[in-house]
């Protein structure tokens, strides 16, 4: 979503964009999005496997950058694709000094020093760093986040794609675990066509009035103004709910997410509730942390101000910018 964001912004300022990618997981979300694809028919898992294709089409497309966005990346894997041509990666988790000519990182937590300490005695790529960079999807850059309630009615839980953990399920059971939440507020479920219980969750729905489904919501920007309080994964999805102001309990199931949940709570910009992995009282944290916040209009108001200093949603067309001089 963030390569998508990045490219509409390129595109708007008259470059073209063609995505690659691993295999047709998502090739017709890109393609309805108006951007041709390729696909390369190997594992994501395996960058070095993939070089050999890759080369063919960059030699037949003659780009002039090459925008990585992997957790699997390796050292080989950029050594090969740079001697190619211009490459520039998105980072999260500063793993190992990248050969790359353009690095990006807007997370809350991105710091030149730590870059400098990466690279210490070598060659360090143009640093592109800090939240004003985020690359939100446009409709993110006109947002205005409102008056807090003295109670909070809409929440919003949104657990990610495909939901290995079974989070939202587990949400649900610790909702309807407690009156006081059922009973005061209105939980909207945002969840897409992969998760493994929607099913379930959908029929539930029907039988209570506190829960709301949606499924593959095409307009995030007016659920979250909608919103009095968001449930939502340490990932990209926070700087759109900062962009729109949303008091936001979050919250990590990924090594790439600690930093970035950690940070979020530890600058009261949001709550962070913790690993679910490696918490057990987690989904009771949850409730606790919830059942506080939605009374706490003064609480909910702070955050709010707080989160929407953060990003004015204009990073995808300031990284375009960035990266067209490049």
């Amino acid at each position: 979503m963030r390569c998508m964001s990045l490219a509409d912004a390129m595109t708007a300022k008259g470059q073209t964009c063609i995505f690659v990618v691993s295999d047709d997981s998502f090739r017709d979300t890109i393609e309805m999005r108006g951007y041709e694809c390729r696909v390369l028919e190997s594992d994501f898992r395996d960058m070095e496997g993939e070089i050999c294709e890759l080369e063919k089409i960059l030699s037949k497309e003659k780009p002039q950058l090459l925008i990585v966005d992997s957790y699997y990346v390796t050292k080989d894997y950029f050594s090969k694709v740079k001697a190619k041509v211009k490459t520039v990666y998105f980072d999260d988790v500063l793993s190992f000094p990248y050969n790359t000519d353009v690095l990006i990182n807007y997370n809350v937590y991105a710091d030149e020093e730590n870059y400098m300490r990466l690279y210490e005695g070598q060659s360090v790529p143009k640093l592109i760093l800090g939240t004003k960079y985020a690359p939100l999807r446009r409709e993110f850059s006109e947002t205005k986040p409102k008056k807090q309630p003295d109670r909070a009615k809409y929440v919003l839980v949104s657990v990610g794609g495909s939901d290995p953990y079974h989070i939202a399920d587990s949400f649900l059971k610790m909702i309807d675990s407690l009156e006081e939440l059922k009973s005061n507020l209105i939980f909207r479920f945002v969840l897409s066509s992969m998760e493994p219980d929607l099913d379930e969750i959908k029929s539930f729905a029907k039988k209570v009035t506190w829960l709301e489904v949606y499924e593959n919501v095409k307009d995030m920007k007016s659920m979250m103004e909608e919103s009095d309080i968001a449930i939502s994964a340490a990932g990209s999805t926070q700087y759109e709910l900062c962009a729109c102001g949303v008091p936001t309990i979050n919250y990590s199931f990924a090594d790439n997410q600690l930093e970035g949940g950690e940070k979020f709570g530890k600058e009261g910009i949001f709550i962070y509730a913790g690993d679910l992995r490696n918490r057990k009282d987690f989904y009771e944290n949850v409730g606790r942390i919830l059942t506080n916040l939605y009374k706490d209009s003064d609480r909910r108001q702070e955050m709010s101000e707080k989160a929407y200093g953060l990003t004015d949603g204009r990073g995808a067309e300031r990284l375009a910018e960035e990266l067209m001089y490049e």
